[in-house]
């Protein structure tokens, strides 16, 4: 791609700008709020982690309120 006269290349820049960091900041506080409360955070990644025993406190988000 970097011989093609016809490419411009740039780098990846989404998550520099001010919003999307302050976004970032907030989810993750809010996943973190939501564990100390006993709630799963919103957006689990490995769900299969959440059926370990130490996770058996955690209240499961109804599927209508996933995301």
């Amino acid at each position: 791609m970097l011989k093609l006269d016809n490419a411009i290349l740039t780098p990846h820049t989404a998550t520099i700008i001010h919003e999307c960091v302050t976004r970032m900041r907030t989810d993750a506080a809010g996943c973190v709020l939501n564990v100390f409360a006993g709630r799963e955070p919103p957006n689990v990644a490995k769900c299969d982690v959440l059926k370990h025993s130490k996770w058996n406190h955690i209240i499961p988000i109804p599927l209508d309120e996933k995301k």
